[in-house]
């Protein structure tokens, strides 16, 4: 490979660009020179040009290595397609927000980038967290920093095409906020934004990650330790909740109501199609789900599938229609309350599907914890089938209504509850005797999903446990 310094005019950055070596016959020597010259004429290039910013830097340096800026904003104000900001360690106090200048492309995004260890430290001014970077462009990466008392926010619909990944977001007013608000449909929300491998904690209001917009996915993230309310709220449509931890949120810090997952038409708000997927939620007293439709007619239809709980609080109040419940393990509920479903003058729970999970040993007594009837409650289109509950030592659970296919007792044969690992052993009767789900082909680690379906959140034995390569938040 040969390297070539160019000079650019823009604020002196360092830029380097690489030619793969070619063989030097005449032709295509010319041809190097050639496409080094077109190089040369273009204003901007590919991940040519990084500028530096150090808590004790200057602005009134060239924003290099040797010579870095001072403020963030000062990169942000700079940086075109292609170009990176490069976060040197220490504590960085921008004294307010930040905000994006320009749009990337898809083939050249901006790349805002701190260190892999996160030592790079951005840190509010505010006591109660509420400075954000509010990215209202498209096509940004922000990696491996450390925000404080800093939230990340996505804003408008000119947002889009943005990746959060690998930060640690603590102390924030709200840890990922999209903002839009301005528009109830959400369809000119953020949108075709990725949050992935974050650790969000210690949030301080209404959600550590808010979801507004469309289309929005939110993966592989690690949530606990909350300050505030809820772990996640969810406005819009399209989005994907999944492969995420939610380990010891609390119930009611400072006298609030508390859930892993909030949505409600209070706000004009609506939100449907969103999808809550292949999550492990372990030790929350923190109620799982509140879904309230409060006269919007498009709060509705969610999936929630191949999720796991452990010794949490499942209560979900579905107060909304067209909600469908598959292949979700449910072990050791805390709470009286399982699925509840509701008709009442905050919504209706119509058209509730509710099949083939695994209710092991959840609720306060033999005759709680789970779910009930829909029809004892006047609801209409639901389907409830081919579950399995369980209530202590293998007992059945006291339901006094009959499904199809549900399995009352037993053991289900976890592989290793003690050590969190809930796939099924040979000889499960959970194992094949499930009903097929349409849209439910893979288990909770993606593999393939075989017919006979198999009840509960994974579709075999392994040695693996549930996610644990998610990276652990201090306290």
């Amino acid at each position: 490979m040969a390297s070539y310094v160019l000079p650019l005019s823009r604020e002196s950055a360092e830029v380097t660009c690489s030619f793969a070596a070619l063989p030097m016959e005449p032709k295509t020597l010319l041809l190097k020179f050639l496409l080094a010259g077109i190089l040369l004429g273009s204003q901007h290039f590919a991940d040519c040009a990084t500028f530096y910013v150090s808590p004790s830097g200057s602005d009134s340096a060239v924003g290099s290595q040797s010579a870095p800026w001072k403020r963030i904003q000062k990169g942000l104000g700079a940086a075109q397609p292609g170009d990176t900001i490069r976060l040197l360690p220490g504590i960085h106090y921008p004294g307010g927000e930040l905000w994006t200048g320009r749009s990337g492309t898809a083939a050249l995004p901006i790349t805002i980038l701190g260190q892999p260890d996160n030592t790079a430290v951005i840190a509010g001014g505010s006591t109660k967290g509420q400075d954000f970077i509010r990215i209202k462009h498209a096509y940004y990466i922000v990696k491996n920093l450390k925000w404080d008392g800093y939230g990340i926010q996505f804003l408008g619909p000119n947002s889009h095409h943005n990746i959060v990944e690998a930060n640690t977001i603590t102390n924030a007013f709200r840890g990922v906020d999209f903002d839009g608000s301005t528009d109830p449909t959400h369809k000119n929300g953020p949108n075709n934004n990725t949050v992935r491998n974050n650790v969000v904690t210690h949030w301080k209001s209404d959600g550590g990650i808010k979801l507004a917009g469309h289309d929005n996915l939110i993966s592989s993230n690690r949530l606990e330790f909350n300050d505030g309310w809820d772990a996640t709220r969810a406005f819009g449509y399209g989005h994907r909740i999944q492969d995420n931890l939610f380990k010891g949120i609390k119930s009611d810090p400072g006298g609030n109501h508390v859930d892993i997952i909030q949505s409600f038409g209070t706000n004009g708000s609506v939100a449907y199609d969103i999808i809550f997927e292949r999550n492990t939620l372990i030790d929350c007293s923190g109620q799982f789900a509140n879904l309230e439709a409060n006269g919007v007619a498009d709060q509705r239809h969610w999936v929630f599938r191949n999720n796991l709980t452990i010794n949490s609080r499942i209560q979900m109040n579905i107060i909304i229609p067209e909600c469908e419940f598959y292949n979700n393990t449910f072990y050791r509920g805390t709470h009286a309350v399982g699925i509840s479903l509701n008709n009442e003058r905050r919504g209706v729970a119509n058209k509730t599907k509710i099949k083939n999970n695994i209710f092991f040993e959840c609720g306060t007594n033999e005759s709680n914890g789970v779910y009930g009837d829909p029809l004892a409650k006047g609801l209409t289109g639901c389907e409830v089938s081919h579950n399995m509950v369980v209530w202590m030592n293998g007992s059945p659970k006291d339901m006094r209504w009959t499904e199809p296919g549900r399995i009352n007792g037993g053991n289900p044969k976890f592989a290793d509850p003690a050590n969190n690992n809930f796939r099924l052993l040979s000889g499960s009767p959970a194992l094949g005797s499930g009903i097929q789900v349409a849209g439910v082909d893979v288990d909770m680690e993606s593999q393939l999903r075989v017919v006979p379906f198999d009840r509960g959140c994974y579709t075999k034995s392994a040695a693996l446990s549930p996610p644990t390569d998610l990276r652990i938040a201090t306290p």
